[in-house]
């Protein structure tokens, strides 16, 4: 059985109650209980059907099922469009409006029903804010209206609760399979993806898309350069030629073209998409903590947790994350040790397995310190989503800089000048170009397919594996013939999204291997490119198919990460410039008559003005396009026009209901 179908389940019991007057499924959201079949708990069901009756007064609708060996309770929660509008407008949900009245957002009235825009699901809500409605609901207090759920250990303790998630909404999930999942050579449809996962999802993609194509140019004349070291090679001996310094300038120029261009596209989304004001309208977090206070400004109540506290916190995360640092360098430096000891136990074989070796280091402390970060992050109890992933970052990439580049560094810079443990490590000849060029190629060729493979089977593994448990345990309750799984109890069984950090740390530490060591394996770009075209089709996937739906996330902007971007790129100029300068003999074919100063010289004065190149460029090209302000300002306008020209008490528009 495929761990998930592309397409739904169709079940009879109960599919009036669950679609809308065309017999549409409508977007649910489920909350799922634990039951034990052979101990019942009668207090926990009976407070389950309370909570049943709570939801259903609120005017929304609930279905219950069963897992198929009664383990699980299920209840689907949807809302008919009319009590949608309502909760809407409670939340002061914002929708896009019309072309013609201006094409902005703004916040949901009723009365202003006819100025909105359709999803392009055809209906006023799109499946996601359907579900976000719901959700909102759910947790609204019952004063205002609300069912006045609080998720957390009462609610589970009292009728066994184990979570909530969005169901996929099959109609549009098959769609974006088809446009996006499937078809590999076509563009991605960037406005769907956002409005059926949200903001932060579809700006991860357009980020992906962005650098993806831009990798073209630099792996298109990485082949031609690795072409021309080998016919050089095979006359010289050596893969020194013109062309390498002219590839280290265009790879920094060419970070500085794709950060640049990169900050006009996100602004453009941010403008086009009106998340600017996201962070200052941002709720805290459900897992901050502190004292009840009254807030200064507003006299409300707020949770405050002081400064101080927090940096006495973040001291002790420093000092864990540096402790880690240290552990890297050790083991970095005894694993060069035993690449020496491997060429003279094993020759040949010697070089590639000490590479390997390194690679399988990288990705064990990435796995150990993926997990300390985290609970790091969290013990410095951050109030904001957005203040917390902006200090994991920073964790994260202090970390991941050494542990993912230091071998490199060792190898460019360090290992003809000094001895590790006693053994003098120096490359033959002093000319380590070639040893840094197998020990890139390996470290990023097997972390590519290592992550590859991971990402591809571990979901469908797990999903298999979860199926083929719960088989058995039927059979031996002498149940033979298993019936199919609910679509609410297979998406339950999938894994939960954890959203877009770790998918932006793969790519920022390949941007990192594509840019700082362009000198050494030029063809670094062109299996970046070959791996990223897989990796948007897998991520899709994974989305689609292999993980639950994730719930509304929105953001402004990709973060830190973009900072980490920028410091890579400055990086870049000044690691590509002193590999031509001093790790390879490049600049001798252009002066071959240069002393050792005038070396030191040339690659001082080359550093100095691809950096001036960088701020002078980042300081003349404006971040937001002038055209963009010019529509988003003039959208605004009309949006004034429409509502002081009378567009009041709108009937209803008339929108289509056959999804297309």
């Amino acid at each position: 059985m495929s761990y998930v179908s592309s397409k739904p389940n169709r079940h009879s019991h109960g599919e009036e109650l669950q679609a809308d007057s065309s017999g549409r499924q409508r977007p649910c959201v489920v909350l799922k209980f634990n039951k034990d079949p052979d101990r019942p708990s009668q207090e926990a069901h009976d407070e389950r059907q309370k909570l049943r009756d709570a939801i259903q007064r609120t005017g929304m609708q609930v279905e219950e099922s069963e897992s198929r060996d009664a383990d699980e309770q299920f209840f689907k929660v949807s809302a008919r469009d009319e009590v949608l509008e309502v909760i809407a407008q409670a939340m002061e949900l914002p929708l896009r409006l019309r072309q013609k009245y201006g094409g902005t957002m703004m916040p949901f009235e009723r009365r202003y029903k006819k100025m909105f825009e359709q999803s392009s699901e055809r209906t006023l809500f799109s499946s996601l804010n359907q579900c976000r409605l719901i959700e909102f609901n759910l947790q609204r207090s019952k004063n205002n209206g609300g069912v006045g759920i609080e998720f957390g250990e009462e609610l589970e303790n009292a009728c066994d609760f184990d979570s909530y998630y969005y169901l996929h909404y099959d109609p549009m999930r098959r769609r974006l399979l088809e446009n996006w999942g499937k078809r590999w050579a076509s563009a991605q449809p960037i406005e769907e993806i956002k409005e059926y996962y949200g903001e932060k999802i579809g700006l991860y993609f357009v980020w992906l898309g962005h650098y993806t194509s831009s990798l073209f140019m630099p792996a298109a004349l990485g082949v031609i350069l690795t072409a021309s070291q080998l016919v050089t090679s095979v006359y010289t001996g050596s893969m020194d030629n013109p062309w390498v310094p002219l590839y280290c300038i265009f790879t920094a120029l060419w970070a500085v073209y794709f950060l640049e261009s990169w900050k006009r596209i996100e602004a453009t989304k941010r403008y086009q998409w009106e998340t600017m004001d996201f962070e200052e309208q941002e709720e805290d977090r459900d897992e901050f903590w502190g004292e009840t206070r009254e807030n200064p400004i507003t006299g409300e109540d707020e949770t405050y947790f002081p400064d101080w506290k927090r940096g006495i916190r973040i001291g002790v995360s420093v000092a864990i994350v540096f402790s880690f640092i240290s552990a890297v360098i050790f083991t970095v430096s005894g694993i060069m040790v035993f690449k020496m000891l491997a060429k003279e136990w094993f020759g040949m074989l010697g070089a590639p397995l000490g590479g390997v070796t390194n690679a399988m280091s990288i990705m064990i402390f990435n796995i150990i310190y993926g997990k300390v970060v985290e609970a790091l992050t969290n013990f410095e109890n951050w109030r904001t989503e957005t203040e917390w992933e902006d200090s994991l970052i920073a964790k994260d990439f202090v970390f991941k800089f050494v542990n993912a580049y230091f071998a490199l560094f060792f190898v460019a810079f360090v290992q003809n000048n000094v001895a590790v443990y006693g053994f003098d490590l120096h490359c033959d000849h002093y000319h380590c170009m070639p040893v840094l060029t197998m020990t890139l190629g390996i470290v990023f060729g097997t972390q590519i397919f290592v992550q590859q493979s991971l990402e591809i089977g571990m979901p469908i593994i797990k999903a298999r594996l979860r199926d083929w448990q719960e088989r058995r345990e039927l059979r031996k309750k002498g149940i033979l013939d298993v019936k199919p799984m609910t679509p609410e109890e297979e998406q339950a069984k999938l894994e939960d999204y954890e959203g877009t950090f770790d998918d932006y740390q793969e790519m920022v530490v390949q941007f990192g291997y594509v840019t700082l060591f362009a000198a050494a394996f030029p063809m670094t770009a062109v299996l970046a490119l070959l791996n990223n075209i897989v990796e948007i089709r897998v991520d899709a996937l994974k989305l689609l198919t292999a993980t639950k739906r994730p719930r509304y996330m929105c953001a402004a902007d990709i973060g830190t990460w973009h900072t980490i971007l920028n410091i890579l790129a400055t990086a870049a100029i000044m690691t590509n410039v002193c590999l031509v300068g001093f790790t390879s003999h490049g600049l001798y074919l252009y002066f071959p008559d240069m002393s050792h100063v005038e070396r030191i010289w040339i690659t001082i004065i080359c550093e100095h003005v691809l950096i001036l190149f960088k701020i002078v460029v980042e300081s003349v090209i404006p971040d937001v396009p002038r055209e963009v302000e010019i529509e988003y300002e003039k959208g605004k306008h009309e949006l004034k026009k429409a509502i002081s020209g009378g567009v009041k008490h709108a009937p209803d528009a008339g929108f289509e209901t056959d999804f297309a």
